[in-house]
């Protein structure tokens, strides 16, 4: 946690208004920041930063460019030639509760339409300019559909929450299909379920800085003491308040959040693992080696089924030949283990950085139990012919 002082202590000034004069940053906690798509949260406090002449040009392009990209994003979201209700997920719906809105980076422009209007939402961008991009992923879920303009993403969703159980998932996509505002809006609180969402939905491959961040600012401005009770009210139905708890501690903790009565008890240890393992696994689990990886979600499997099942996933993304070859597809675990194995022996020290692999793959499993996520290894749910169901379970 000490290489990262610096990076946090970055983070709660930029967030907080808090003195920054003498913090020294170098191009490591640059690049960090670049990763953890963090560039422009510095911009008011950059002229107080210390670093080199180099760096400094660097990182004001790269807020200049984060700007821009925001304005763009806006525009484009402004102009959305869709007439059917539909909501806004994530983006600017989490960057209103930051203290300036462009400071946020911006990534896809993600929206949800009532289900019987989901076709006609991504006919209306097709028909307006809009070109669809093809989902290769062989083992994909139906989730959302990807279209793209000027260089701007619109990710159409089908259906939004990522659960281990049918009527858990249809329930929080209910509350957000059911609290479409004229706006294209949600309130606050099921805006604030759905920020919780991504991060539930995030936790097991890798959740990003951003994404807590987002919790954060929704935190600060929406659940004081007061509100609180209200939004514990909804969680409590969608299975998220332990998550909720933990995430806020954990911000409060290393952030610099405002303290809450509402999670002082939180468990600290669990709230210093969490934010060891974000810091570890970075947005999105850009830090983490396919191989590492692998074995932590091999080890994290409940069952040999379990197991069989991650396999057999991993490989239908890893095989080409199963991709091209439907009578292939029924031995994509086999490749999958086979490819597991080779590059498992082939590192140096196979031995201990697999005892070390396969300790940390437990240690994120007591990790994820703690927190409540929802867990791929035991069978996400999706929406799919007017119904929630789950995977089937090899």
């Amino acid at each position: 946690m000490e290489a990262h002082d610096n990076l946090l202590k970055l983070i709660q000034c930029s967030l907080w208004a808090l003195p920054a004069e003498g913090l020294t940053v170098d191009g490591d906690i640059f690049e960090e920041m670049q990763r953890q798509t963090l560039t422009a949260l510095p911009a008011k406090i950059l002229p107080e930063l210390t670093m080199s002449d180099e760096l400094r040009q660097t990182w004001q392009t790269g807020i200049r460019q984060n700007i821009a990209a925001y304005c763009q994003s806006r525009f484009i979201q402004a102009s959305l030639p869709i007439k059917v209700p539909y909501a806004v997920l994530k983006g600017t719906e989490a960057a209103k509760y930051y203290p300036s809105p462009q400071l946020r980076s911006m990534g896809d422009i993600d929206i949800m339409p009532p289900r019987q209007h989901f076709s006609e939402a991504c006919d209306s961008l097709l028909s307006n300019g809009f070109q669809e991009i093809p989902d290769t992923d062989p083992t994909d879920t139906g989730r959302h559909r990807q279209f793209i303009k000027n260089g701007i993403i619109i990710e159409v969703h089908a259906y939004y929450a990522h659960e281990n159980d049918p009527a858990l998932s249809r329930l929080i996509d209910d509350l957000i299909l059911e609290n479409i505002q004229p706006d294209h809006t949600l309130p606050d609180p099921v805006n604030g379920l759905t920020l919780l969402e991504h991060i539930n939905h995030h936790l097991e491959s890798g959740v990003g800085l951003r994404q807590i961040i987002d919790w954060m600012m929704f935190a600060d401005r929406c659940l004081s003491d007061e509100q609180w009770p209200e939004f514990k009210a909804l969680i409590e139905r969608t299975g998220h308040e332990r998550l909720a708890v933990y995430v806020t501690k954990m911000c409060v903790q290393y952030l610099g959040l405002p303290a809450r009565a509402w999670c002082a008890d939180a468990d600290e240890r669990v709230c210093d693992r969490l934010m060891d393992y974000i810091l570890a696994s970075g947005n999105f689990g850009r830090k983490i080696s396919e191989e590492k990886w692998t074995v932590s979600r091999f080890l994290s499997s409940h069952s040999a089924a379990d197991a069989f099942r991650f396999l057999q996933k991993r490989g239908l993304i890893n095989w080409k030949a199963a991709q091209k070859h439907p009578v292939l597809r029924p031995f994509a675990w086999l490749y999958q283990l086979w490819r597991y194995l080779s590059k498992a022996v082939s590192r140096p020290h196979a031995a201990s950085r697999f005892a070390e692999e396969y300790q940390a793959g437990r240690r994120k499993d007591e990790l994820l139990n703690a927190l409540g996520a929802s867990r791929e290894s035991q069978g996400l749910v999706r929406f799919k012919n007017g119904a929630y169901t789950k995977e089937k379970r090899s």
